[in-house]
This record gives structure tokens, sequence and C-alpha cells, in this order.
């Protein structure tokens, strides 16, 4: 009964989802919302001269989606960035290396990924998933980079910083731990794309980097639950969430209802409560913050 009268005092917290107030300096972020009814993460960001960042993806029925939204700016891609190697994060790239390569011409993937018999032996059931993100990035021409903590990229006014790399030493939820993570900083503000780390490359980060995770807006990791825990959320300082999660996810329905299901976002809107995050936007419809 108490947990369950902490979720309703936490369900009255409110959640946006399209932008109320110009942000930025011409610049726009897209977060496209779920083609199919799985979870998944992709991220557009726009430059004030219309270069194009793409950061992940998500499934393989997102590729036309996100080739539409792209295609509302330009026919080019000139960073695409992929935080970890599960598919609801790869496989529309896989998708789009494999079926529409020339729908848009793209100038550099970058990424790192564990081995692929680390993943094997630590997390076998996500190896074929894997596997595809390996294959189609040795197949395609696109230009690839191997990124490393410290990395800096700079295009058209947006300075994106690479804050980690795999550690093979994190055996616990190993992949999504694997997750590079990046402070992104445009127009007088800081974005922070964190993938889907867990708990402990969470606190890692805060142990190591604290000030390069504070930022005013956040996307939050593993779709808002069975994520980082609540003392990076704190690091972060953040002022607007950005929630990758789709409407049953977001309800905590497995199919009999809101509250119903086994996942724990009702516990992390109450954390941002407590944070007293001013703005949080849902990707159950496309958000564009501008």
């Amino acid at each position: 009964m108490k947990n369950n009268l902490l979720v309703l005092l936490c369900l009255s917290l409110a959640a946006s989802t399209a932008a109320q107030e110009l942000l930025f300096q011409g610049e726009e972020l897209i977060f496209p919302t779920s083609q199919a009814h799985g979870q998944m993460f992709s991220a557009v960001l726009v430059t004030k001269n219309k270069k194009v960042i793409v950061f992940d993806g998500g499934r393989h029925k997102d590729n036309a989606h996100l080739i539409s939204i792209i295609k509302q700016y330009s026919d080019t891609v000139d960073l695409w960035i992929l935080t970890h190697a599960h598919g609801d994060h790869t496989d529309q790239l896989v998708e789009f290396i494999n079926a529409t390569p020339d729908a848009l011409k793209v100038k550099q993937i970058c990424y790192n990924f564990p081995p692929l018999d680390w993943i094997a032996k630590h997390e076998k059931g996500s190896e074929p998933e894997a596997k595809r993100i390996y294959d189609a990035l040795e197949k395609t021409t696109i230009p690839k980079t191997i990124v490393k903590k410290g990395d800096v990229f700079e295009l058209d006014g947006i300075h994106i910083e690479v804050l980690n790399e795999p550690d093979l030493a994190i055996l616990a939820n190993p992949v999504n731990n694997a997750s590079l993570v990046f402070n992104v900083a445009f127009a007088g503000k800081k974005l922070l794309i964190t993938g889907d780390i867990g708990v402990q490359m969470g606190d890692k980060l805060v142990k190591e980097c604290p000030e390069k995770l504070v930022s005013d807006i956040v996307v939050m990791s593993h779709h808002g639950q069975h994520g980082a825990n609540k003392n990076f959320y704190a690091a972060t300082k953040m002022s607007i969430a950005v929630w990758p999660t789709p409407q049953w996810l977001w309800d905590n329905n497995n199919g009999g209802g809101p509250g119903s299901g086994p996942w724990v976002t009702n516990y992390v809107k109450c954390w941002l409560q407590d944070l007293k995050v001013k703005r949080q936007y849902v990707t159950t419809k496309e958000v564009r913050l501008k």
C-alpha cells in the first residue's frame, strides 16, 4: 500500500509533448516517436545552417519515418552517432544501410562498441542484434570513426564531447552500461545524451566527471527506467528531461491498465519531482525543441 501511494502521489507530475518557448538560436532538436510498439531511441539535431546530426535511430520500422524527418532539412547527415549496440537504437541504421543506402548521404558514423565475443560471453541474448549492426558497419562504405573518451566534434556551432568508453570490467547490465554518453553544447545550452547507461556507468561518470554532466536538457537513460540512478540525474542539475518512452512504458501498462506492469517509470517520475525538474517531454508524441 505504501508503494502504491507513493506512485499515486507522483502521477500528478506533468509531462509536455511539444515545445512551448524558444530555447535555441535557430537550431532544432527532434525526438521522433516509435513507429512500432516497442521502446526505441532516436534524435535529430539540426544546426542553424541546416547541418544534420543523428543520434542512434531506432528500430527497423523507424527507418522511413526518420528519413522523412531528415529530408525536411537536408539530404545529408553530417554526423551519425551511435550510443551502443542494442537493436532498439541501431536496427534503423541497419535497415538504412541494407535497404535504402541511397536515400541520404551520410558523411560519418561514430561509435565505440565492445568486441562481439565479449557480448556473446556476457550478454548472450544481445549477440544477434549486436551482430546485425557490426555486420552493417562492416558492409557500408560510409566513413566510420571509433571514438574515444575526450574526443570532441565541432559542427556549425555544435560542440560534442565523448564522456566515456565501454568499460569491459562492468559485467552488470553489460551492453547497456557500455553506452557512450555525449555532452552536446550549442546556443548557450547543454544537452546530455545518455544512451542506456545503467547504475554502474552512471555512478562512474558521477565520480569521474561530475562537472561534464551538468546540463540543461537530459535524455533519460534506458527509456526512463532501470537506467541511471537518482544520484546521476541529481548531478546533471537538469531543468528539462526528455523521455524516449512509448505510452505503455510511460504508464507502466502491461495490458492490464496503468500501473499493471513491472517497470519503474513511476518511481523515476518521483525522482524528477524531488529534483524539481521544470519540464518533461515524452516521445508518446514527437517532441520538437527549438
